[in-house]
């Protein structure tokens, strides 16, 4: 039931934060600071749910986990709130807030709470305890103009995913095939892993990614400089470099070949993004590339 009540708690919250209307309500409620502090540390709740029965065991494991998952809140909370309101995109504290988002991920430094909804079915309860916090910072804390976090995707939104990944595939095909990174075959997956696997990568890897890349980086380097195409190619690098560490049979870590196809798939992320104003088109190419990728492609 805990678990239950955890994983309701943060994918309401999550897909809640689609809506505009709960966002300008939030927003109006946090022109008090400390009612936007409030909300952040009130994302600790699941996490302290999932991890109370470890408590009565091991009570010192459970307030250390808790006060480390308390700092992570902390950290890109009081940046941007301490962030001085006329200063430039990608000021100092901007960059602070966006380490602080993504390096202990990165890094697999958070705390672990899984939330078991059956046997086999678990869902990491730190990373969307993120990927709200993440919202709630750039949304209504910080907002930033274009996140385009928004399910009312058009036809216009439809083509320009299509054309993203259209333009993406042939090349990363080629690339792949040629340097071996790519050995072509089939996944042999359950029916419902066939069935399921798309609309968990699109919500649990490729819209937090997005929101990450796309939606705070490119967004705020774009601001910095002006320029559509050197915002698009810097947080496409980022993005591939992000993956340096990701290891692939046959390629040594720093894996620079990932790499190079990271930021090729970045490049077309990116320009999904851009050209639609959200981050949930440029998840639709991201989460087909994914796809595709662990389906037919090893």
């Amino acid at each position: 039931m805990v678990d239950w009540i955890a994983f309701l708690l943060l994918l309401v919250l999550y897909l809640a934060f689609a809506a505009a209307p709960f966002v300008r309500r939030l927003r109006v409620f946090v022109t008090c600071r400390r009612n936007g502090i409030f909300l952040a540390f009130a994302l600790l709740l699941p996490f302290a749910l999932l991890r109370l029965s470890d408590a009565r065991v091991d009570m010192a494991r459970f307030l250390n986990d808790l006060g480390a998952l308390a700092l992570y809140v902390a950290i890109p909370v009081l940046a941007v709130l301490l962030r001085p309101a006329a200063a430039r995109a990608l000021h100092w504290l901007d960059i602070v807030a966006i380490l602080a988002f993504w390096l202990p991920i990165e890094f697999d430094l958070l705390p672990e709470a899984e939330i078991v909804l059956a046997a086999g079915v678990t869902l990491p309860a730190t990373l969307l305890t993120a990927i709200n916090l993440a919202f709630l910072t750039y949304l209504v804390l910080r907002p930033l103009p274009v996140i385009g976090y928004s399910f009312r995707l058009g036809r216009s939104d439809v083509r320009i995913a299509a054309t993203a990944l259209l333009a993406y595939m042939p090349a990363a095909l080629l690339i792949g095939s040629l340097s071996g990174f790519l050995i072509f075959g089939v996944a042999d997956w359950r029916l419902g892993e066939w069935l399921s696997r798309w609309p968990l990568i699109f919500l649990f890897n490729a819209l937090p990614e997005e929101l990450l890349f796309r939606g705070i980086i490119q967004q705020q380097i774009h601001a910095r400089v002006s320029s559509d195409w050197l915002a698009l190619g810097a947080a496409a690098l980022i993005f591939g470099l992000s993956h340096a560490n990701n290891p692939t049979p046959g390629f040594p870590e720093p894996n620079w070949m990932y790499v190079i196809m990271a930021t090729l798939a970045g490049l077309a992320y990116g320009y999904a993004w851009r050209r639609s104003g959200k981050i949930t088109t440029a998840a639709l190419v991201h989460a087909t590339v994914n796809f595709i990728w662990g389906a037919f492609l090893g």
